[in-house]
């Protein structure tokens, strides 16, 4: 989301102003897991990034896409869907092989569970099988297939969003797509000089 676009909310600042980055933590982990989960150890720790977040969360593009005052253009980047799909894969397999699951089973000899909010974000959700079958490894092959397909998923669910946006911007001339998996700096440099002298020879 474009988060310039989104204005404070001054109601819901005065509300959350007196809660500490645990309390915060755990309304953004209701309102929004998949960002609170995408947000460094720092961020975690930020009261003001925290509410910030907060206030974002769970908001529709309707609801927070305002036009700017400024003159802009949108570069969307995109991808063939098997690219996406295998970049998915990889992010998939560096987590594992960087110890997610030995990571999900310390949280819980330290009394952690999977009822918690923080447990709801993927890819602990799709872990409850297999962590409660006694780790058959069955259950693993079955979980890491869970967390593959949320994070497809979820993928897709903002290809929508910025497809849509893409679209709405394209009518006025705002935006140009481009496939990052071709030679495509000099054509988006030459897409974007021509624009920016169209939109200035109509200026003058």
């Amino acid at each position: 989301m474009p988060e310039a676009d989104i204005l404070p909310d001054q109601k819901l600042r005065q509300q959350l102003e007196d809660k500490n980055a645990i309390e915060l933590s755990e309304i953004l982990k209701k309102k929004d897991p998949e960002k609170w989960q995408s947000m460094n150890q720092s961020d975690r720790k930020n009261p003001r990034r925290l509410i910030r977040a907060i206030e974002i969360a769970g908001r529709k593009y309707k609801e927070v896409f305002q036009p700017s005052q400024f003159d802009f253009l949108f570069v969307y980047l995109t991808a063939p869907k098997y690219y996406l799909m295998e970049n998915i894969a990889e992010r998939v397999k560096a987590r594992i092989a960087a110890g997610v699951f030995e990571e999900t089973e310390k949280l819980l000899k330290k009394g952690y569970d999977f009822n918690l909010p923080s447990f709801s974000a993927s890819p602990y959700r799709q872990f409850k099988e297999y962590f409660e079958s006694g780790k058959l490894p069955e259950m693993k092959t079955k979980a890491v297939g869970r967390w593959l397909k949320a994070e497809v998923d979820y993928a897709a669910r903002q290809l929508v969003w910025f497809n849509k946006m893409a679209k709405e911007l394209a009518d006025k001339g705002r935006v140009i797509t481009v496939d990052i998996t071709k030679n495509f700096q000099s054509g988006l440099e030459q897409a974007i000089d021509k624009w920016y002298t169209e939109r200035h020879a109509e200026e003058n």
